[in-house]
């Protein structure tokens, strides 16, 4: 009996043994499974993640595409990072950025085809320079395309016709300048600075015009001039006397050293003057030499009218500023019509004035202003048909 009893004590703590053995190989390979599908799930997790941003890039590079077709640079460098993230994705990659360089392709032919036809425009309406530089502005992303080969081909021929034409305006219009400025001296020595190489064409036979006229005038001018010289000076100062001029009262003229001396002490807006006695003028060289040694500025007036209370003047300045103080100048003033210059004769240099329409014959005057001491001498004039 007892031996039976301790039998099955043994049985059992068998029994109960290899249970426990067998719940807890049973538990842990639950947990190893139970591992393995937490990592899978995960692992799930991460590349629905990556596909949805994949896709998410690739759709805002799709958009960027249909949107910038010049871009292509732009977008071969973003389709390239792409494909280095998302290597499954290189196919679609590819197909996008064939369509980016069909996309391309076509936009720098619908540029071509509108330059082409503003260019066309232009050089119909004769605008030769504007038509070249059209062509010059065909975009520069698309230099390396057939279509910039073409609009290459399309400027060779016109490129030194825009040229003549560009110069041959800027010629043309400093010309004209000089010409109404009375200096056509200077006008047919810029007419001849028109490039030789450039006279071609229409240009040649349009500066041929141009030079023809000038080259007229010039002619005119120079035989104007002979008849000039044979008219004879008329002195207005002898240096001996003031007796052809008529000092305003209170002057400050006086002779001193065969000169004209203007000299005037006090209030800088006060103005003495001196006006010649005989003889109204209206077109005339006038010359004379002047000297500042104090003061604002030394006037001529010219082509004076009567006005109530005294005479008025067309002015020409001499500002003490441009001149050196106690020094000499020799200046000449040439009235013809609405041309009025007064010419350097120690550097030759020529300014023109705008003649006042106001002002059209009448007797020359010397002004000083205010605290003012010049000197004027050899006053001389000839009075012009």
């Amino acid at each position: 009996m007892r031996r039976e009893l301790l039998f099955t004590a043994a049985f059992l703590a068998f029994a109960l043994c290899s249970c426990s053995r067998k719940s807890f190989e049973e538990s842990a390979t639950e947990e190893s499974q139970e591992g393995a599908g937490a990592q899978g799930k995960a692992a799930s997790v991460r590349s629905l993640s990556d596909s949805a941003e994949a896709d998410s890039e690739l759709a805002e590079l799709e958009e960027y595409v249909a949107r910038s077709p010049r871009d292509l640079e732009g977008i071969t460098t973003a389709a390239a990072e792409l494909k280095s993230k998302y290597p499954s994705y290189a196919s679609k990659i590819d197909s996008l950025l064939a369509r980016a360089q069909g996309n391309f392709e076509r936009e720098a032919e619908k540029i071509f085809l509108e330059t082409k036809q503003e260019a066309e425009r232009l050089k119909g309406d004769g605008k030769l320079s504007e038509a070249f530089a059209a062509l010059g502005n065909y975009p520069a992303e698309f230099g390396k395309t057939r279509w910039q080969k073409e609009i290459e081909e399309l400027a060779k021929p016109l490129e030194p016709l825009a040229n003549a034409q560009s110069k041959f305006n800027q010629t043309e219009s400093a010309v004209r300048a000089a010409e109404s400025a009375g200096d056509i001296d200077r006008a047919f020595e810029l007419v001849q600075e028109f490039p030789e190489n450039l006279r071609v064409g229409e240009w040649q036979s349009k500066w041929m015009t141009l030079f023809d006229d000038i080259a007229a005038k010039k002619k005119t001018k120079d035989e104007q001039k002979e008849k000039e010289r044979a008219i004879p000076w008329e002195t207005l100062f002898n240096g001996t006397n003031l007796d052809r001029w008529s000092p305003g009262d209170e002057s400050g003229w006086e002779l001193k050293d065969a000169t004209m001396v203007g000299k005037h002490s006090g209030s800088r807006f006060a103005e003495i003057y001196a006006v010649a006695k005989e003889g109204e003028w209206d077109n005339f060289i006038l010359e004379f030499e002047f000297k500042i040694l104090s003061g604002d500025y030394l006037v001529v007036g010219i082509r004076g009218k009567p006005v109530e209370g005294g005479t008025r003047y067309q002015q020409i300045d001499f500002p003490a500023g441009n001149y050196k103080l106690g020094t000499w100048f020799k200046v000449r003033v040439e009235a013809r019509g609405e041309n009025v210059s007064v010419i350097d004769l120690g550097t030759n240099k020529k300014r023109t004035e705008e003649a006042e329409s106001e002002y059209t014959k009448g007797p020359i005057s010397f002004f000083a202003s205010g605290d003012c001491e010049v000197h004027v001498k050899n006053v001389r004039i000839k009075r012009l048909k």
